[in-house]
């Protein structure tokens, strides 16, 4: 996962690279970039919006619900559910009050208030125009 494809999903973003790799092998090799353990397998034949939304929840909650609010009509509500719960990351979701977009969504422990993630929504970076 690289800020590249972030910043294509609409959030502006720099980190170091991660590595998506199913857990189940993630302890068997060595690599120069941070690895991100990936529970559903399914989810790296073909990584979309779903996907990139439940992998950021793992170490950037608020830059996974930018991502999920500024993609909402082309991220599948059922896909983005399923991949958040194969991940167990319904906490990270109920943090951000991802239920917002997909109210199925277990939720699994505190919310931040919903004043601070209105902040926080509206003082995002957004992406520079090209034109």
């Amino acid at each position: 996962m690289t800020d590249e494809w972030v910043t294509q999903s609409r959030y502006p973003v720099r980190f170091d690279p991660w590595l998506a790799v199913p857990e189940s092998i993630a302890g068997s090799f060595d690599s120069a970039y941070r690895i991100l353990r990936i529970r559903d397998e399914d989810a790296l034949r073909r990584p979309g919006l779903a996907e990139l939304v439940t992998w950021l929840l793992r170490f950037d909650p608020l830059a996974a619900r930018a991502v999920a609010l500024r993609n909402r009509d082309a991220i599948p509500a059922l896909e983005l559910y399923r991949r958040i719960r194969n991940e167990g990351l319904e906490g990270p979701a109920t943090k951000v009050r991802l239920q917002q977009l997909m109210p199925s969504i277990p939720r699994v422990g505190p919310s931040l208030p919903a004043k601070d993630l209105a902040w926080a929504d509206r003082n995002n970076p957004e992406l520079k125009s090209t034109a």
